[in-house]
């Protein structure tokens, strides 16, 4: 009779408190646990909650930037200009001396001024100035393909339509800077340079891929543009600086940590009588900081955090589990 009381009670207890496991998915999740009270009754025991303030961080990352040389895309634009102003003028004459094989084959075929032999001599001109213009067009594509594999896309197509980005760099205005980044990272769309034995940041933007690595450190490179400024010299490297992530969170004060099986732990109040309690990762002042998604606006007890633990040890012992 005694033992059946004991069961009615913990019975009672467990309903009245209904503790509930939350921890189903707990090989993928940290677990959880609901610990639900009558309403009042937290509040009357001086148990306190309250909205964590939320604030922006931001992590930045360090990276190795160096200062590019425009001299050899200069050579390279110099032959492409040749390039192309050889192959026009192959297209003009290509252009003549079809015109001239077909006016003396006209001439020779009406039986005028036009001998057999002039006309055989205008062919074989116009097959020399065929295969010139032909020659003339796979130099340049060739030089457009050598200045894609070392300078990448964007930049070829900057010279191949003269752009502004790119009559900046011949005026000077703007400098070519190569940034090498871990595998596992992408390039950001900006990127800060630390400017030699001063606190001034100058920021570059993105180009494109740089189809070089870098010797010394091997990493992937890629291609930023910045203004000019005096102490940009060629061949200077530079430490950069770029945003990885910002995202918004919270730190819950010491009072609401409670430390048991290895790591910490707060009980965040879902509803009236209803707390859960979940885990951090860790115990140090880091694993206090948690992210603002993850509370969903939910209020975290301040007070009363132990007293709260404690009664739902009780409960899970009461329950006949392991309050431990």
């Amino acid at each position: 009779m005694r033992h059946r009381n004991n069961v009615c009670q913990a019975g009672r207890t467990a309903a009245l408190i209904g503790i509930v496991c939350l921890c189903g998915w707990a090989a993928a999740r940290p677990p959880v646990y609901e610990l639900r009270l009558p309403p009042g009754v937290a509040r009357r025991n001086g148990v306190r909650w309250a909205l964590l303030r939320a604030h922006n961080v931001i992590a930045r990352r360090h990276a190795l930037a160096l200062v590019i040389s425009p001299a050899p895309i200069l050579v390279l634009a110099r032959q492409l200009n040749a390039a192309r102003t050889a192959q026009v003028q192959a297209q003009a004459a290509e252009r003549y001396a079809a015109q001239e094989a077909a006016r003396l084959e006209g001439l020779y075929q009406r039986r005028q001024n036009a001998s057999l032999k002039a006309v055989q001599a205008a062919q074989l001109a116009l097959a020399d100035q065929r295969a010139a213009l032909l020659a003339s067009r796979r130099n340049l594509l060739l030089l457009q393909a050598g200045l894609r594999l070392q300078w990448g896309p964007v930049l070829a197509r900057w010279l191949r339509t003269n752009s502004s980005d790119w009559r900046r760099v011949l005026a000077a205005q703007a400098d070519l800077i190569s940034v090498s980044l871990p595998e596992n990272l992408s390039p950001p769309g900006s990127i800060g340079l630390h400017a030699p034995a001063s606190r001034r940041w100058l920021q570059a933007r993105l180009i494109s891929v740089f189809p070089r690595i870098n010797s010394r450190i091997q990493l992937p490179s890629y291609l930023y543009l910045a203004p000019a400024r005096a102490w940009l010299e060629p061949g200077l490297s530079l430490r950069a600086q770029f945003v990885q992530s910002a995202r918004r969170e919270m730190v819950a004060p010491g009072t609401a940590v409670i430390y048991w099986r290895g790591r910490g732990w707060i009980f965040v109040r879902l509803a009236p009588g209803r707390f859960q309690l979940r885990s951090l990762a860790g115990t140090g002042l880091a694993a206090r900081r948690i992210s603002a998604r993850a509370l969903a606006g939910k209020p975290v007890v301040i007070t009363g955090a132990g007293q709260l633990f404690s009664q739902w040890q009780k409960t899970r012992v009461s329950a006949g589990g392991n309050g431990d």
